[in-house]
């Protein structure tokens, strides 16, 4: 049986739109399924651990943007095999992943396709498919909350860089990757990658692969302030990792992050937890069906 969790809200309503094309089609070829649209945040999380425990479950199904996936990934029983239809804004995981952007065809690739081992990462026991850390980025999205209660619309999103940008702190931080190399430095910013972009297309890490038991780990270091706009845009065009005066880059299986003050944690896109993290990559556990071509 077809496990559907519908995020209707994503993408602008793309996803109720998104499970009406979905019912039609199962509908017209008699498969039978089960769907039910979220209804408030964490909602998704609930309904995969309520889906994967019926004994009928075979799929389970997960249709919005990257926060849904999100919230399906930690409540789901890795013993199910997932498919993911993109119906966000950015989905930056699923163009990460190569997945077929319009709903019928991704349909047909989960209807049809053979699941294969993916590998996520576990941060202070989230799991994450796609890009988690802390630094700027998060200082910028608790910006943009509360810019977003008085100023709607882009505008607020631009009005919340400009302030980060002139604001935000660099941060003494301990750092140690695979167990192995530890030092301490200031950071901008702080990543872990299983896919290539977050953030609405930032290619944090180009070459990042979903199944090489790695994960790419980008630390930004402390420069100069009037350099960051060069900085970004290296980063918008995805030559971040050429600036190594100012950027280290580690291909590893674990790194960990200990920072004097807490600070929220970007887990896919959401603000969870605190300060200090461990990240780790997780594999052959959880399996995700691709497109044909993809295999």
């Amino acid at each position: 049986m077809y496990y559907f969790i519908v995020n209707p809200l994503a993408g602008s309503k793309k996803g109720a739109r998104y499970g009406q094309e979905i019912e039609h089609i199962l509908s017209s070829k008699k498969i039978d399924h089960v769907l039910k649209l979220t209804e408030y945040a964490g909602h998704a999380t609930i309904l995969a651990k309520e889906f994967c425990a019926q004994e009928d479950c075979t799929t389970l199904i997960a249709v919005g943007g990257d926060g849904t996936f999100c919230e399906v990934l930690n409540g789901m029983d890795l013993k199910i095999p997932l498919g993911l239809m993109a119906a966000g804004t950015g989905n930056d995981f699923a163009r990460s992943a190569g997945l077929n952007l319009e709903c019928s065809p991704a349909l047909n690739d989960i209807l049809e396709g053979t699941p294969s081992f993916i590998d996520y990462i576990d941060i202070n026991g989230w799991r994450s498919l796609n890009v988690s850390g802390t630094g700027f980025d998060v200082d910028l999205s608790l910006v943009a909350i509360r810019l977003k209660k008085h100023i709607k619309g882009a505008v607020s999103y631009y009005i919340a860089l400009l302030y980060t940008l002139l604001n935000f702190p660099f941060r003494p931080a301990e750092i140690e990757i695979d167990g192995e190399k530890k030092f301490s430095t200031s950071i901008m910013l702080i990543a872990a990658a299983n896919g290539k972009k977050y953030g609405g297309g930032l290619p944090i890490a180009p070459d990042a692969i979903l199944n090489d038991g790695l994960m790419d780990v980008v630390i930004i270091r402390k420069l100069p302030r009037w350099k960051i706009p060069y900085l970004l845009i290296k980063f918008l065009g995805g030559k971040l990792l050429l600036i190594t005066k100012y950027v280290d880059f580690y291909r590893c299986k674990s790194v960990s992050c200990s920072l004097k003050e807490p600070v929220l944690l970007n887990v896919d896109g959401e603000l969870v937890s605190s300060t200090p993290f461990f990240a780790k990559v997780c594999t052959e556990e959880l399996k995700l069906f691709m497109p044909f071509d993809k295999k």
